[in-house]
C-alpha cells in the first residue's frame, strides 16, 4: 500500500525539527515560535488527510518514529460540512442495513453482497489481488440525513480522491434498498483496510456503519464507533 506520509506534497517545507519546537499540553502538537503556528504530528495517512483539510502545519513520521519532513502541505480537500449528530441506531435501522444490497463492479460484471452470506465472487477477487480484507463504505447521507444529489456527489468525489491518495485497490459500487424506499448510495469496495482504518473513514464521513469482509468472504455489518 502506498503511503501518503512518504509521498506528501508540501507547499512549504521548514528546516525546523520537531524536537526543537515548543511543547504543548498535547503530545501530538508543538508550537513554532518563528511562524507562531501549531505543528501537528502525523503518524498515519488518516491523520495527514485530516490536517491537510484543516490547513495545519504538520510533521511527518514513519512507523519506526523517524521524522520525515515538517512544513505546510499542499491543500487537497475543501472543508467539511458541519458534522451531523450521530443518531441512536434502532433495531429497525440496523435491520435495514442488514437486508440492503451491496453491489460492486469488477470489469463488465456486477456482484451483489448480502450481510452474513458468503460471496464467492468476492473471495475469488480477493485471492487474485492478494487482499486479506475488503471494506464496503459510502460517503452519502451522513448519519442517515438525506442530502441533495449535488452535495452527495461532492462528498463522493472527495471520498474517491482520498482513497486514490492512499493507494489501495478499490472498485465502484452502490448500496441499494431492495424495497426501493431509499435511493441508491454510491460506494466503494476497498481492499486491504484494517477494521480500525475502515472505522476511521466511516467516522470521518459520518457513517453509522460499514461492511467489513475478511478472508472468509462473509460480509459483516460493523457499527461505527
Amino acid at each position: 500500500m502506498k503511503s501518503q506520509i512518504e509521498n506528501c506534497i508540501f507547499k512549504y517545507k521548514c528546516e525546523a525539527l520537531w524536537e526543537a519546537l515548543e511543547r504543548t499540553e498535547a503530545d501530538t502538537i508543538r508550537f513554532c515560535p518563528e511562524c507562531e503556528r501549531n505543528v501537528y504530528a502525523c503518524h498515519n495517512d488518516w491523520d495527514l488527510a485530516e490536517h491537510i483539510r484543516a490547513g495545519h502545519c504538520i510533521a511527518l513520521f514513519r512507523d519506526d518514529g523517524a521524522e520525515l519532513a515538517l512544513g505546510e502541505p499542499a491543500s487537497a480537500y475543501p472543508a467539511y460540512r458541519t458534522p451531523a449528530e450521530p443518531p441512536q441506531l434502532s433495531e429497525a435501522l440496523l435491520a435495514n442495513y442488514r437486508k440492503a444490497d451491496y453491489v460492486f463492479r469488477y470489469g463488465q460484471y456486477s456482484t451483489k453482497m448480502k450481510i452474513g452470506k458468503k460471496c464467492d465472487d468476492l473471495a475469488y477477487m480477493m485471492a487474485d489481488f492478494q487482499a486479506t480484507t475488503a471494506v464496503f463504505i459510502t460517503p452519502y447521507n451522513p448519519h442517515g440525513e438525506l442530502l441533495g444529489q449535488e452535495e452527495n456527489l461532492e462528498r463522493y468525489e472527495r471520498f474517491v480522491d482520498e482513497i486514490k491518495m492512499i493507494g489501495n485497490s478499490f472498485f465502484y459500487g452502490y448500496g441499494g434498498d431492495p424495497d426501493n424506499e431509499w435511493p441508491p448510495e454510491k460506494s466503494l469496495l476497498i481492499f486491504n483496510l484494517s477494521r480500525r482504518e475502515a472505522n476511521a473513514i466511516a467516522k470521518k464521513y459520518e457513517q453509522n456503519a460499514f461492511v467489513f469482509v475478511d478472508q472468509q468472504a462473509i460480509p459483516e455489518l460493523v457499527v461505527t464507533t
